[in-house]
């Protein structure tokens, strides 16, 4: 979370099994980043909070099952932001080579085993 601060455009995606915490995993960043009231969005698709004038989108693609299903959604739109945080669940249901590179990426792939989680981040 420390790399990431300061940065104007913030680009998460998580991805990971049904039940493996990537909402949870989104409530403490949110929490980190100041969000006090965290709504999970798999039925809204989208929710949008202002945290110090900083806007972060939050998306679950769970319900997604198309490319036009994501345009209604206004998805592309948050990419025109001078400054945002967008944060994905089901990352994993996109075409990561749309993103433009003015982002920070950063790919977190949760997995659950027998010992806990596994968290694997990679910086783009």
């Amino acid at each position: 979370m420390n790399k990431l601060k300061g940065q104007r455009r913030v680009l998460l995606l998580l991805s990971g099994d049904l039940g493996v915490g990537k909402t949870k995993t989104v409530e403490v960043l949110l929490g980190e980043l100041g969000v006090t009231q965290v709504s999970s969005p798999t039925y809204a698709i989208h929710h949008n909070y202002e945290v110090k004038g900083m806007n972060i989108d939050h998306f679950d693609l769970y319900r997604i099952e198309s490319e036009s299903d994501l345009e209604s959604t206004g998805f592309w739109d948050v990419f025109m932001q001078p400054e945002a945080w967008v944060i994905v669940e089901w990352a994993d249901r996109l075409q990561q080579t749309k993103f433009s590179p003015q982002w920070v990426r950063v790919e977190i792939n949760i997995e659950l085993t027998e010992q806990g989680r596994i968290f694997k981040t990679q910086f783009c």
